[in-house]
């Protein structure tokens, strides 16, 4: 017997992905069963000691040659500390359940296989205070001689992100930079225009934030540093100029800040590594030459500093890596990536470190991210591929590593920019597309995830405008939601909301939104005048600034439907087709209303509405369509109404020859 594939497929209902802190669950035993339901129940998690449960709703597709797909909509994943100090109540997202059958043949076992991979969003409570998580599980069933109805967990592993951590980005081609809430993009703020001046760049090329929430970019092109208070350029001061004497740079590229506020900085066109120990300039320093020796580089693009303070370079042309124990060089390390007399390293252009020390590397040529124990490549490995899928990159040059092990990449060639949990691209996330607009990258060169120091609430909003079709003044429109998400880490206090314009809105909000939840605002459109109406909801905040959904709206003074007419294949020659438009008029005044086809003489139009239509009545445009020849035919049906405001009905069809 071959090898049987089958799939089980969650579909993706929502992502959100930039955590703060990781924390991560294993978990064996327990009862799995596959019927209706992919049901897993009483799982033993190791630490802290509880249980795991999952219930997912699925249907089955048809079966295909070596694979049956099943379909999710739905579904939970629940753990359960057993001192109840801590909780994981998880919606999923996306999963796959995987069968491999092998074995069998004449006279042989067939053994089946399963791994279960889903991921998911929910909260996370420690101690009573819950906190917006996504997280992604893993579970491999113990082997089994029948398909599975019921079997067992072998092992099992759920990572959980916390749901808030801002992402700074050096928007290098867009000469700006970006700041996000998460890798949604949300509360999306930009800084910076093309030039050399104040609020100026040209090419940023890496960014970083203090431990005050300062943030630092090396300017490349304008051979200097600028650090700002915030967002909004406040206290911008700029370091440096072009040359290669003290407080000069050429095409400075990566950059760090240590725990004391020391700026280091990769001085790419001079072949050196820079320090100072503040924005003045003060106790500049640097080392090394151009070559490829001791003390010397070529190319230096990302520099990362540990907790002792030794300082590591990715040497990009020297296809190397090197640690020093100061700005002195002293200890000069080198790695060149060598594992097994293959080449690992092309061209390291970023390098960052974890809590633990490990040393993670970014390779441009290579399109993959390395890890490393140690300097001398202790359980040495890599992740990526060249791509714009799960777990590839096109020539990335930013890389950010958490305290939790948390990767962060900029994936400059693909436009955007990647989250992932770990060297198996677990919980991956990637966000941004191509080109200048909101939630778009040209080039991004460095990228920083600022951990969030205390408890923080952080309203995000799922969209920005709504717009509501044409609706009759004094009428209420269908209503539109919105939906207001607490991100953050802290209950967030919501002091009202308010919307504006012709616009109302009736909300589940309490007063205070916990941690991890959300709530939902109805909006309603009832114009009160005929034309373009506009307005906004506000929701605002005790301690942060309001978030607002820009509204629009077009006030009639008649109600027009279908606003579209398709007939479909008619035979030419033959017997007309009919289809019908109504014009109605809830309001309480009679309204006035001028007809107009504009089409060729295959559409004509009959049952003409009077020139004034009272108030509660309607009338019903018939148009008839008699194509000539085996043609396609538009056409557009207007209803003007007294204030001027027009009502257009496309046209739709095509002549067939009989």
């Amino acid at each position: 017997m071959g090898t049987n594939l089958r799939v089980l497929a969650f579909m993706i209902v929502a992502s959100y992905a930039a955590p703060a802190q990781q924390f991560s669950f294993t978990d064996a035993g327990g009862t799995v069963t596959l019927g209706t339901d992919l049901v897993l129940a009483g799982a033993t998690v190791a630490s802290p000691s509880g249980t795991i449960a999952l219930n997912c709703p699925a249907t089955a597709l048809p079966p295909g040659t070596y694979s049956a797909l099943w379909i999710c909509t739905g579904g939970s994943l629940t753990i359960q500390s057993n001192d109840g100090l801590t909780v994981v109540n998880g919606n999923l997202t996306s999963g796959t359940l995987t069968e491999t059958a092998s074995g069998g043949g004449r006279g042989g076992h067939t053994t089946y296989d399963y791994s279960f991979s889903g991921s998911f969003t929910g909260t996370l409570t420690q101690s009573g205070q819950a906190q917006a998580i996504t997280g992604s599980t893993v579970q491999v069933l113990a082997g089994s001689s029948s398909p599975l109805g019921t079997g067992s967990i072998s092992g099992g592993s759920t990572f959980v992100n916390t749901d808030y951590e801002p992402v700074y980005v050096a928007d290098t081609s867009n000469n700006r930079i970006v700041r996000m809430d998460d890798m949604t993009g949300a509360n999306w703020i930009t800084f910076g225009k093309t030039g050399a001046g104040t609020n100026q760049f040209q090419g940023p090329y890496d960014i970083s934030v203090d431990a005050s929430g300062r943030i630092y970019v090396t300017d490349s092109v304008n051979c200097r540093v600028v650090r700002i208070d915030n967002m909004s350029g406040k206290n911008w001061i700029a370091l440096g100029a072009c040359g290669s004497g003290n407080l000069q740079f050429n095409n400075p590229t990566g950059l760090t800040v240590d725990s004391t506020g020391k700026i280091y900085v990769a001085d790419t066109g001079n072949n050196r590594v820079v320090r100072v120990a503040d924005m003045a300039g003060d106790g500049w320093a640097a080392y090394g030459a151009a070559g490829s020796g001791t003390g010397q580089f070529a190319s230096p693009e990302g520099v990362a500093v540990d907790s002792s303070g030794k300082i590591y370079v990715a040497d990009m042309n020297n296809a190397r890596i090197v640690r020093m124990d100061n700005i002195a060089g002293t200890n000069w390390t080198t790695f060149s990536g060598v594992i097994a007399g293959a080449d690992q390293l092309g061209a390291p252009v970023a390098i960052s470190l974890d809590g633990t020390g490990r040393i993670y590397i970014l390779d441009w040529y290579f399109a993959h991210v390395m890890r490393t124990d140690d300097m001398s490549g202790t359980n040495f490995t890599t992740m990526g591929s060249f791509g714009g899928g799960v777990g590839q990159f096109i020539n990335p040059y930013g890389l950010y590593v958490d305290a939790s092990g948390t990767i962060y990449v900029a994936d400059s060639h693909d436009n955007r920019v990647a989250q992932f949990d770990d060297m198996y691209a677990d919980a991956w996330t990637a966000f941004g597309t191509c080109c200048l607009g909101t939630d778009q990258f040209n080039l991004p060169m460095g990228l920083f995830a600022a951990p969030a120091k205390t408890p923080t609430p952080d309203g995000t909003i799922s969209a920005a405008s709504l717009s509501y079709s044409d609706t009759v003044v004094g009428t209420p429109s269908a209503s539109q939601t919105v939906t207001l998400n607490n991100i953050g880490t802290a209950p967030l206090t919501i002091t009202n909301i308010a919307p504006s314009g012709d616009f109302s809105q009736t909300n589940t909000c309490p007063g205070t939104l916990p941690a991890g939840q959300n709530c939902v605002a109805t909006v309603t459109f009832s114009p009160t005048a005929t034309g373009t109406r506009t307005g906004s909801v506000a929701f605002n905040f005790a301690s942060s600034a309001a978030k607002s959904v820009h509204l629009t709206g077009i006030g009639t003074l008649v109600a027009v439907s279908p606003t579209a007419l398709n007939f479909g294949n008619v035979n030419a020659g033959g017997l007309p087709a009919s289809l019908t438009v109504t014009v109605s008029n809830p309001g309480i005044a009679a309204a006035g209303i001028a007809v107009t086809l504009k089409a060729p003489a295959v559409y004509r139009l009959g049952n003409p509405c009077p020139a004034t239509l009272a108030a509660g009545a309607n009338c019903t445009l018939t148009v008839k369509f008699f194509p000539q020849g085996a043609e396609y035919y538009t056409g557009t049906l207007t209803i003007t109404d007294a204030s001027g405001m027009a009502q257009k009905v496309s046209i739709t069809g095509t002549g067939v020859s009989n």
